[in-house]
């Protein structure tokens, strides 16, 4: 299927943790560009995303919209990006939010493994 923003995207839900889990009582914002980490994959891998949400325009800790990742490397992405993944959201060393793929948009050439 086409992706929404003509470039590979995963559709998602995610969850903005506790402040005092995240360390961070703020917000974020439509635009917001954290590392994402896939569950099971090697620690030491994030990959750059910019996060849009959809009915929202910010989300606050504890909070839970769903969003479009846009995948700023997608070819680093691999056969991770499937539904049902689950994933972390960093900024810089600090994991500030949870989720969970419900969709994948734009890996129509992505080779089987």
């Amino acid at each position: 299927m086409k992706s929404p923003l003509d470039n590979p995207v995963l559709i998602a839900t995610i969850t903005l943790l506790p402040s005092a889990e995240s360390g961070n009582a703020n917000p974020v914002f439509s635009g917001w560009r954290p590392l994402l980490r896939y569950a099971g994959d090697d620690p030491d891998i994030y990959h750059g995303t910019e996060i849009r949400f959809d009915a929202v325009s910010k989300i606050a800790p504890e909070e839970t919209a769903r969003c479009i990742v846009r995948l700023l490397h997608p070819e680093h992405h691999g056969d991770s990006a499937q539904p049902a993944q689950r994933f972390v959201l960093m900024d810089g060393l600090s994991v500030r939010a949870t989720g969970i793929v419900t969709d994948v948009y734009g890996f129509e050439d992505r080779s089987p493994a």
